[in-house]
């Protein structure tokens, strides 16, 4: 592990195959019970507006929340996101919490099926230097560098973000990465460049099938984030002599 981490959001999420009519009315008691193990804290539902053909359906959002109200649970109808605003370690945080809900849900809603799955990780990497916004050349591929290459002078661009979707097998990811500058449309002023990666399957899987996919995720989010990031930034993160696993 690294010391320091730059990652500021983690969700993990599955799309149900069909609609559970019963999240309609009320989550299972089973599940509930589990849920609040790891999140014990119950936000009143809210009515979530959703696309459905041709039109806007609302559903009951059941949210669960942590005790320092940083990670939360979301159950919908529709589909079940965890949401981790402090993310500590894959294996004994992320991993085991998510596929335990999986398995509870599963249990109590025999035919459950996904049709979808998939894991997201945002790093917003941060250096205190103001002088020199747009140079990451110490801290970055840079291959994902280039756009800056693209005005006469670095400083003068605004905003640079940049999409690429490829895939690796079955598993597709959306890689965006870039300076979004919240001070838009004033000069870059924060250091701070966005690297965020959302590996998914989209097809028909059953919840047996979700922690090798998990797995999988994780496996090809640490390779694409290491191939981005240069020995400077390790060193950043707590790792004095190349690469440490994340």
């Amino acid at each position: 592990m690294y010391k320091k981490s730059f990652v500021r959001q983690v969700i993990a999420r599955v799309d149900f195959a069909a609609s559970l009519d019963i999240l309609e009315k009320e989550v299972p008691k089973g599940f509930d019970k589990f849920a609040q193990k790891k999140f014990p804290i119950k936000v009143p539902v809210k009515m979530v507006p959703l696309p459905a053909v041709g039109a806007l359906k609302a559903l009951p959002m059941w949210e669960y929340q942590d005790r320092r109200r940083e990670n939360k649970l979301e159950l919908l109808p529709t589909h079940m996101d965890v949401v981790f605003q402090k993310y500590t370690s894959y294996m004994e945080d992320l991993k085991t919490t998510f596929i335990g809900l999986s398995d509870a849900l599963t249990k109590e809603c025999s035919e459950l099926a996904f049709r979808r799955f998939g894991l997201r990780f945002i790093n917003i990497i941060a250096v205190d230097d103001k002088s020199a916004p747009t140079k990451w050349d110490r801290y970055l591929n840079k291959d994902l560098l280039s756009v800056f290459r693209m005005s006469q002078k670095a400083d003068d661009v605004l905003r640079a973000f940049s999409i690429l979707i490829f895939r690796s097998h079955d598993v597709l990811v959306n890689f965006r990465y870039g300076m979004l500058n919240p001070d838009y449309p004033a000069p870059i002023k924060k250091k701070e460049f966005i690297l965020d990666y959302d590996a998914y399957y989209e097809g028909l899987i059953e919840g047996k099938d979700i922690p090798g996919y998990m797995d999988l995720f994780h496996k090809k989010v640490y390779e694409l984030f290491e191939s981005c990031i240069t020995n400077a930034t390790r060193r950043m993160m707590g790792s004095s002599n190349g690469r440490k696993k994340r």
